[in-house]
């Protein structure tokens, strides 16, 4: 299972799949529980930009490289946008991508099917 724990307050746990993205949204006092399921995202950056756009509600048109202050933010499992708060939790493949781009290596493998970060 997947899980990530509510801003307080309200407060509360959102519970998913092991392939599912855990978030919780809090606006106006107001507990939003989603589970996303990323699908068949080819890449490291293509997948965590996918995740930034559910996080932040911003889509990004990037699919090569993910900004370092977004890394930032992914690794922390918290956003905050006004008076918007939302905690989430990665998927394993998405935590082995931040981990594999915050590390700096160049993934270039075709066989893996992930993208270049240089």
């Amino acid at each position: 299972m997947n899980r990530c724990n509510c801003p307080l307050p309200p407060g509360g746990q959102v519970v998913c799949e092991r392939n599912q993205m855990a978030i919780c949204i809090v606006r106006n006092g107001q507990a939003i529980h989603q589970c996303l399921d990323p699908g068949s995202i080819k890449g490291d950056a293509a997948l965590l930009n996918w995740a930034l756009a559910q996080i932040t509600g911003r889509e990004s048109l990037r699919t090569n490289s993910v900004h370092p202050p977004d890394l930032q933010m992914l690794t922390k499992g918290t956003y905050r946008d006004g008076k918007t708060m939302v905690n989430f939790s990665l998927t394993q493949d998405m935590q082995d991508a931040l981990f594999r781009l915050t590390q700096g290596g160049n993934t270039t493998s075709d066989e893996m099917g992930m993208e270049s970060t240089v």
